[in-house]
């Protein structure tokens, strides 16, 4: 009885199939996003808008991160057990080298902590300074940069956000891109 339904019924049974592997995927997809994002400290990513949270607590656009800077409490118990501070150097400046940011024409200067990425240097300057970006996360890939400083990339024009480390076109993205004592970063507009 069941395979005469089936062979008169094949291509809905196949539809049938089809959404029911589909629904199976997007379930592990899920669950696998929802370790993910477990895995990273509340204190540190909440998952709310495109917006890179500064001073002014921008909001828009959901479903991308929203990064802020955790309070010195918050700082402190984020400080791993047995993790002192060296002597003669306050926990601020340990491992810290100093850095900077040129987007358009304005350059910023930062000290953050040795083998930050450049996503990570422009969430700290979005906490600091006037500076401010949008960008879209794409799984497995990263952040893609968006916007910067009010200037969107133009799909239509062919103009985009690019940037450089030292004079050199990078060609791992932002959230890969390792920083080092001295590190130039230029962004772009082209």
């Amino acid at each position: 009885m069941l395979k005469e339904f089936i062979q008169n019924n094949k291509r809905t049974f196949f539809v049938f199939l089809f959404f029911l592997a589909m629904f199976g995927i997007f379930s592990v997809v899920l669950l696998c996003r929802k370790e993910e994002f477990r895995a990273i400290p509340e204190q540190t990513a909440r998952m709310s808008n495109n917006y890179i949270k500064g001073p002014e607590n921008i909001i828009e656009n959901q479903n991308s991160a929203e990064f802020y800077a955790p309070s010195p409490q918050e700082s402190e118990n984020l400080i791993s057990e047995g993790s002192y501070p060296q002597p003669g150097l306050s926990r601020e400046n340990q491992n810290q080298i100093s850095v900077s940011l040129t987007a358009g024409e304005k350059k910023y200067l930062a000290k953050i902590d040795a083998g930050s990425s450049v996503f990570q240097l422009m969430e700290k300057l979005t906490q600091e300074t006037d500076f401010r970006f949008k960008a879209q996360e794409f799984s497995g890939l990263g952040f893609f940069i968006e916007e910067i400083n009010g200037t969107v990339n133009d799909a239509r024009a062919n103009k985009f956000w690019l940037f450089s480390v030292n004079g050199i076109s990078s060609n791992t993205g932002v959230s890969q891109t390792k920083l080092k004592e001295g590190d130039e970063i230029k962004w772009e507009f082209k």
